[in-house]
């Protein structure tokens, strides 16, 4: 039996990321992607399987997902379950639904950790790709010098290979001991310690303090709060723009008629690698979808709806939307007549007007199309 859908608006408004009117606007302004598409005002959704994101980061829809920051006291194991009967970090949290700790604090350590339910999260905040920063606030024996603390930033070999910081640096120090701010981006078993140990200051004590951007310095030992939608959004966009498709840079090139332009874009593209765009058929493929939306070409809503359409060159050919328009664009429907092929000037007399009164909103899509521009 198939899932009901759900527009598009409703599922983020759901998620508590916007109000439903805010999700709106998101949509109309082309910032939402639903399965790497951008989404359009209307569009519906299977809220268990579609990846939604705004400006590139995922926005998690999905029912029935929690997520939960606890401040993990020491003696309190970082698992669903010890076969030794001491204490998880399961027993810390409401009981349902189930939920799994999100990577690990040792037996002995403190700090932040996250509980969730969410398999994509976890995978994200995991994976060693992701290179996601952990802060900890480590108490070590002796006062080492500035060369000591900036080898774990260098790197220091341990049984299990070399492994280093993102960052060190000393807070604060008294006659025997010293207080480090370290920055991880990997998350071995017992790393930190053991980094710790082989430069010949040991650890006391030590306390995660933040999990990328999250923290709260408010939290006590043993107590937990839900993350916000925002913190859920800020932790899935720690793996950038992941569900949006890759973006070629192209070169666009427009002028008069016989002027060469083809052949002097194809040449820059094979110097640099870069793909052409040939304008001329953007043009026709977005006149198409303004006339396809039955809006007038001179309007905000022209404009609109180039922005949410997807143009692509697929093998020489255009496509609207995925679908492949050159035998539409030969024939391009005018309002509700089509012009046939033997009426062609007067079509390509039509859509030369039809560009002329576009290209303020073209503009737009072009630049979007280069990631080069403004840089």
């Amino acid at each position: 039996m198939s899932r009901a859908l759900e527009r598009l608006q409703k599922a983020i408004a759901r998620s508590g990321f916007a109000s439903r009117r805010k999700a709106e606007e998101l949509i109309a302004a082309g910032r939402v992607t639903v399965d790497g598409g951008v989404a359009r005002l209307g569009d519906k959704v299977d809220p268990h399987t579609s990846r939604i994101a705004v400006d590139g980061a995922q926005v998690p829809v999905r029912p029935g997902m929690v997520y939960y920051l606890l401040n993990k006291p020491a003696g309190v194991i970082s698992s669903v379950s010890d076969p030794q009967g001491r204490p998880v970090v399961i027993d810390l949290v409401p009981e349902g639904p189930r939920v799994w700790p999100v990577g690990r604090l040792d037996l002995d350590s403190e700090g932040l950790l996250i509980l969730t339910n969410d398999g994509d999260l976890t995978d994200l905040l995991t994976h060693p790709r992701n290179r996601v920063p952990k802060r900890y606030s480590v108490l070590v024996e002796g006062n080492p010098d500035g060369r000591t603390v900036a080898v774990l930033v260098q790197g220091v070999k341990l049984e299990d290979g070399w492994a280093s910081a993102e960052d060190a640096r000393v807070v604060d120090r008294t006659r025997d001991r010293t207080l480090l701010e370290v920055v991880m981006t990997e998350g071995r078993k017992r790393e930190v310690r053991r980094m710790c140990a082989a430069l010949g200051m040991p650890v006391l004590h030590l306390f995660r303090s933040a999990i990328g951007p999250i923290s709260d310095a408010a939290l006590r030992p043993g107590r937990w709060r839900l993350l916000s939608p925002s913190e859920v959004v800020a932790l899935y966009a720690l793996s950038g723009p992941s569900d949006t498709p890759a973006v070629t840079p192209v070169i666009a090139i427009d002028g008069p008629g016989g002027s060469g332009k083809t052949t002097v874009s194809r040449r820059v593209a094979d110097v640099l690698g870069l793909a052409v765009l040939d304008t001329g058929a953007f043009y026709r493929t977005a006149t198409l979808a303004v006339l396809r939306a039955g809006v007038d070409l001179d309007t905000p809503e022209a404009s609109a709806v180039v922005a949410g359409s997807r143009f692509e060159m697929v093998e020489g050919a255009m496509t609207l939307d995925g679908e492949d328009v050159g035998e539409k664009l030969r024939r391009l429907a005018l309002g509700d007549v089509e012009q046939e092929e033997d009426d062609g000037a007067n079509a390509d007399h039509r859509i030369r007007h039809d560009r002329r009164r576009c290209r303020n909103g073209l503009t737009r899509v072009v630049v979007r199309l280069d990631p080069f521009h403004g840089h």
